[in-house]
């Protein structure tokens, strides 16, 4: 099973602290600690990690998790994906999942365009104050890369992922299991540069195999295939 370091798993509880919620009793329900997850040492099972984002889900009712400003339902996600999983490629899947986004909230800013053989897709939040470690960030452009992956099925090529704010040094081997490619810091953006050709392909998914991604989410979007 990989494993995540404990930087992720001390931020997934920002947004119950700042909402009042015992985060001692949510990780206690996924058999962790504060110690653990308050050691710079310690790494988790990317499982366990799944499970207690799971769980913030449903203590605060919300799937941005309290980082964005504006709830999501349990079930945004999911109702996104049954929206797109008709779509005639992964670009246009892709494109449909941010319009579901725009029309849902002006809180979370995404979009797409080409920059030459890429395809450029942008994320940013109106208030970024929420998330000021910008774990939240990374675990939606996480969620977004693997979705495409899932849908086209295989990891889709990035040309490079770039990020507006400074190198974080303390987790920076991380990336290397999230992004396989190029990574630049203190950029213009946030944002994954897709290979434009495997975009154009189609979706080899079917409503049947949704159903079961669905069921384990967001597992299958965190693991590293």
């Amino acid at each position: 099973m990989p494993t995540s370091c404990s930087h992720y798993f001390k931020e997934t509880i920002r947004g119950a602290q700042r909402a009042g919620v015992d985060t001692d009793l949510l990780l206690g329900n996924v058999g962790l600690t504060r110690e653990q997850v308050f050691d710079p040492q310690w790494r988790g099972d990317v499982e366990l990690l799944a499970r207690l984002v799971q769980l913030l889900w449903y203590a605060l009712d919300d799937e941005f998790m309290g980082f964005i400003g504006r709830r999501a339902k349990p079930g945004t996600f999911a109702m996104m994906t049954h929206c797109i999983i008709h779509s005639e490629s992964l670009e246009k899947a892709l494109r449909k999942g941010i319009l579901f986004y725009d029309l849902f909230t002006s809180e979370l800013v995404m979009g797409m365009d080409r920059q030459g053989d890429s395809l450029r897709f942008t994320v940013r939040f109106a208030r970024p104050e929420l998330d000021p470690t910008h774990y939240f960030l990374e675990f939606w452009l996480t969620i977004w890369y693997r979705l495409a992956g899932w849908l086209g099925g295989a990891l889709p090529p990035l040309h490079k992922v770039t990020f507006a704010y400074p190198r974080p040094v303390e987790r920076i081997e991380e990336f290397k299991h999230m992004f396989r490619c190029p990574y630049e810091f203190d950029a213009e953006e946030t944002a994954l540069y897709f290979d434009a050709d495997f975009l154009s392909g189609p979706l080899v998914r079917d409503p049947r195999e949704l159903k079961q991604f669905l069921s384990v989410a967001p597992l299958g979007s965190m693991m590293i295939p």
